[in-house]
């Protein structure tokens, strides 16, 4: 009884802040596990949060074989990068990602998801 004015403070306040500032994926193209029948031209993903594009990045791999090797770039919104990609062949390849929101405290999320190109 005494602990549920603690647990409802908790869910209220802690756990909120505590996902505050941190950049989540919302979307991908290439979708995660995403089978293409073509080569994509860029890689795209957009985040919940602004992010700073100098600290925020994309790369694309195929096996340790660094495929990507432009520039990122950031929309507008400062929410969505994008990083054009060469002609892929067929193969698996994977995204891996670093996201450093725009807020105060600077914090970084990272991330890899795989997609094939048929």
């Amino acid at each position: 009884m005494k602990y549920r004015f603690l647990y409802a403070f908790l869910l209220v306040f802690a756990i909120p802040a505590i996902a505050f500032g941190h950049a989540r994926v919302q979307s991908s193209v290439p979708a995660k596990n995403a089978v293409v029948k073509f080569s994509p031209s860029e890689v795209k993903i957009t985040f919940s949060e602004a992010l700073r594009i100098k600290e925020s990045y994309i790369k694309v791999f195929s096996g340790k074989k660094l495929i990507s090797e432009a520039s990122p770039v950031l929309s507008p919104d400062q929410v969505t990068v994008s990083e054009e990609l060469p002609e892929l062949a067929p193969g698996k390849y994977t995204v891996q990602w670093k996201a450093v929101c725009l807020c105060n405290d600077h914090h970084a999320t990272t991330g890899s998801y795989n997609f094939t190109v048929k």
